[in-house]
């Protein structure tokens, strides 16, 4: 992923900025098949904040993104409707 400020911000306003000098976490993706713990675990084990998401590992076809922040927001949103159901 590139972000936005390190595309943008000082130094680059001449454009001569080569990607692989502001790309962070190239080799570390999130994939559809992955589970939510999984995801979490990579996220924590790069520090980022956000991901990509391909298709599969190989094709590695950007599908989209994800941070951790909806990741676990989402968990616990889940977390939060299967304790509803079982109090019921």
């Amino acid at each position: 992923m590139i972000d936005v400020a390190d595309a943008y911000g000082e130094g680059t306003a001449d454009n001569s900025a080569a990607v692989k000098n502001i790309l962070r976490h190239g080799e570390v993706m999130l994939h559809p098949a992955l589970s939510a713990v999984d995801a979490e675990a990579l996220f924590e084990k790069s520090n980022a904040d956000a991901l990509v998401v391909v298709s599969d590992l190989v094709g590695r076809k950007v599908i989209g993104t994800l941070t951790e922040s909806h990741l676990l927001r989402r968990y616990a949103e889940e977390l939060e409707k299967a304790r509803d159901e079982l109090s019921r």
